[in-house]
């Protein structure tokens, strides 16, 4: 693990390697749900505060300031869009693996099943060395000032490949699975239909949370 942000991308890049998420496909999104937003509805782009590896994304091109582009994170598995969000900051055993449980309360899963396929540029470490990057470099780093590099190359993902609508990588947390990330001006709300909420502050999805949790020796905080 590394706290140091990946080498800038070039100013070109050669095209990525396609992902296609075939129409049909079901996949996975744990989001805060207090925000008020549906589960197939995107991020607006807005958290400075506490970014993420590929989000926000700023528009124009690395500008602090300016329109963003929305995001939505979602994941192969259940597991995965777990580790993607709550648990992604979770250090290896024999350290403490703990989560607040508000922050667990404050947070839903569903599922979304794709309406259209999805093209998606591979963010996976054989394509990775195609520029010169490693799984390492992009994907293994994490923290703030990592996370200023890193999403430098969504970016440029994004406006130099207009036919993409958004990104695949294989989970850091979790690496039995992808995980996704989509572009909110190129991926329609109507392109994702979300089944039921299941808040993890109550029954049913705080059993599925829990049962992650007990499985992966993972603390969930409560007073």
């Amino acid at each position: 693990m590394s706290f140091t942000p990946p080498p800038p991308p070039p100013s070109s890049l050669s095209r990525p390697v396609e992902v296609i998420l075939p129409t049909g496909t079901v996949i996975h999104r744990v989001w805060n749900h207090l925000s008020g937003r549906d589960g197939n509805v995107f991020n607006p782009g807005y958290g400075d505060l506490d970014p993420t590896r590929f989000a926000p994304l700023r528009r124009p091109h690395g500008a602090p300031q300016g329109a963003r582009v929305g995001t939505l994170y979602a994941g192969e598995t259940f597991a995965v869009s777990v580790y993607e969000t709550l648990f992604r900051d979770l250090p290896p055993l024999p350290r403490l693996r703990e989560v607040a449980g508000w922050r667990v309360d404050e947070c839903a899963h569903c599922t979304l099943t794709v309406e259209r396929d999805l093209r998606l540029a591979s963010l996976h470490h054989k394509h990775l060395g195609r520029w010169g990057l490693s799984r390492q470099a992009l994907i293994e780093c994490q923290g703030k000032r990592a996370y200023g590099g890193t999403v430098l190359w969504a970016e440029t993902i994004h406006d130099q490949f207009a036919d993409f609508d958004g990104l695949a990588w294989t989970s850091r947390q979790d690496d039995s699975a992808d995980a996704y990330l989509f572009f909110g001006d190129r991926v329609q709300v109507t392109d994702l239909t979300p089944g039921p909420t299941r808040p993890f502050g109550a029954h049913p999805g705080r059993a599925d949370i829990e049962a992650l949790a007990n499985q992966d020796e993972v603390i969930i905080t409560r007073p």
